[in-house]
């Protein structure tokens, strides 16, 4: 969890024990209502947060025919799978299945499954899984 929803799960949890506890007047009941009434003005700065293991962007183009562009960098050596699904949930192709070094990497889907059949017009997921990560993106398929 990033800090700052952590900040903001905590004054949640002091704004209901005010409540419950009727300290509706209270120092603490006064700052954790300001700031969840006004937490979207908080400023919070991304570059400042702890780098990601990973990252895996939006495939281009998208929807696609006839090929896609998926990339992804890892920061840590280890074991990478990249899996397309389609909308109920079976895998259908095998994209990367072995170990990565640290770097930044570049892959070309075609439309096929495993078997080389072109599949039909749809909805599929791609599924990133490293050693410290999970992350899914949706890829529209035009055929």
């Amino acid at each position: 969890m990033h800090p700052y929803n952590l900040i903001i799960y905590f004054l949640i949890i002091i704004f209901k024990m005010t409540i419950v506890n009727n300290y509706t007047n209270s120092p603490a009941a006064n700052i954790a209502k300001y700031l969840l009434n006004h937490h979207e003005s908080i400023k919070h700065d991304e570059s400042a947060a702890a780098p990601r293991d990973y990252s895996f962007l939006q495939n281009y183009s998208n929807p696609f025919n006839p090929t896609t562009t998926i990339q992804y960098m890892i920061r840590y050596n280890g074991l990478v799978t990249v899996v397309i699904y389609d909308h109920l949930g079976r895998k259908v192709k095998m994209l990367v299945n072995r170990d990565h070094s640290a770097g930044e990497y570049k892959l070309i889907w075609n439309g096929t499954n495993d078997s080389g059949q072109q599949l039909s017009s749809g909805l599929y997921f791609c599924r990133l899984q490293a050693e410290k990560s999970d992350h899914t993106i949706k890829i529209v398929y035009l055929n």
